[in-house]
């Protein structure tokens, strides 16, 4: 018993050593730890408000537009100014289309006016003297190319109120299936050309009386067309046209072409 106790003695005193030797350098490491700590924590602490005043600097020193009252009103001015800009524009447009209708219907006046005072010539187509109804010389050349001819009369009037002068008279005769839309003022042949002067409800003298000449015979599924224009001028201006146009149906009488506007018109 003595001896274990000796022994326990003579064990226990080094592994106190040991560890009161190991216990300095744990200490020493919790010190160094707590110090990097406490160091971490006090740049930290130390950090912190040099850079919320920075970012409070920063903050400060943004410009915020929409806290300036100069600003505001700038941009106030600027919708104002679009606005009122775009009614301006709105006005013009409206006074533009305004004024075009004022001017197309005084034009409108005006050639009213023109129409009911100018000059209209008319042209009616007869048969000319001493060849009656019913005379369309039928002609075989000595080719033996067959052609058609009539002799026909131009009556000439004016209905307007002013006196009027016929420039150029031209006709033109040709056999066809079906009329083209429109006459062929250049196909046509002079008929007279020399400036006659035309009174109100006048008559030209002497009728211009003509015989005109196509090619080929009348047959039955074509017809005869006569078709011509009368060039004249009055107070009011030139370039006026009178056209006529006339088919010889089968009992040889002529007759205004139905269904061809163009071939019965004044300009």
């Amino acid at each position: 018993m003595t001896a274990c106790l000796i022994l326990f003695l003579l064990l226990v005193p080094p592994n106190t050593q040991s560890r009161q030797g190991q216990n300095p350098a744990g200490q020493s490491q919790q010190h160094e730890a707590v110090s990097s700590q406490q160091n971490l924590g006090l740049s930290h602490s130390v950090y912190a408000p040099d850079h919320q005043a920075q970012q409070e600097k920063t903050t400060q020193g943004e410009y915020d537009p929409y806290s300036d009252r100069l600003y505001r009103w700038y941009l106030r001015a600027t919708v104002i100014g679009v606005f009122v800009g775009f009614i301006g524009i709105s006005a013009l447009i409206w006074q533009n289309t305004i004024t075009r209708k004022a001017a197309n219907a005084a034009k409108e006046s005006a050639d009213a006016v023109v129409n009911s005072e100018r000059a209209w010539v008319m042209a009616d187509l007869h048969w000319g003297a001493g060849e009656g109804t019913g005379h369309i010389r039928h002609i075989t050349k000595g080719s033996g190319e067959n052609q058609t001819g009539v002799h026909l009369m131009l009556v000439c009037t004016n209905q307007g109120r002013t006196p009027g002068w016929i420039d150029e008279i031209k006709a033109r005769i040709e056999i066809v299936t079906r009329p083209s839309p429109t006459p062929d003022i250049d196909s046509m042949e002079v008929i007279r050309n020399e400036p006659a002067p035309l009174g109100v409800n006048g008559r030209l003298q002497p009728d211009p009386d003509f015989s005109l000449i196509c090619a080929g015979w009348d047959e039955a599924d074509k017809m005869i067309l006569v078709s011509g224009v009368v060039k004249y001028r009055d107070a009011f201006g030139g370039d006026r046209k009178t056209f006529f146009g006339y088919v010889i149906n089968p009992d040889c009488e002529l007759q205004r072409i139905a269904g061809f506007p163009e071939y019965n018109k004044n300009t």
